[in-house]
């Protein structure tokens, strides 16, 4: 699962979210941007443009204490629905390489 967490800063007057994955969520994954009709996010994943996936999820926006359960629930399905693989990712493996 992805962990998702809000920058506090409004981008072009929409929530901005950053998805981390990793034990302690220290591997940066993507973001996400607020749709300007306030029903959900575009994700992007990768850091290179032509490495890019973009993919919509449609959920409540913006991102509350009231209702980030359900709008982090949404965007990891979503993402698994497109062949994200979302499993808690471990940046080292068991023989400590």
């Amino acid at each position: 699962m992805y962990l998702v967490r809000d920058e506090y800063t409004p981008r072009f007057g929409r929530q901005y979210l950053t998805l981390w994955s990793g034990m302690f969520a220290e591997q940066y994954e993507g973001s996400a941007l607020e749709l300007p009709g306030h029903n959900g996010y575009m994700i992007t994943l990768g850091e290179y443009v032509d490495d890019q996936l973009k993919i919509k999820v449609s959920c409540s926006s913006p991102r509350t204490d009231q209702n980030f359960h359900e709008v982090d629930q949404e965007i990891n399905d979503q993402l698994e629905e497109n062949g994200v693989d979302t499993r808690l990712r471990l940046s080292m493996r068991r023989d400590g390489s």
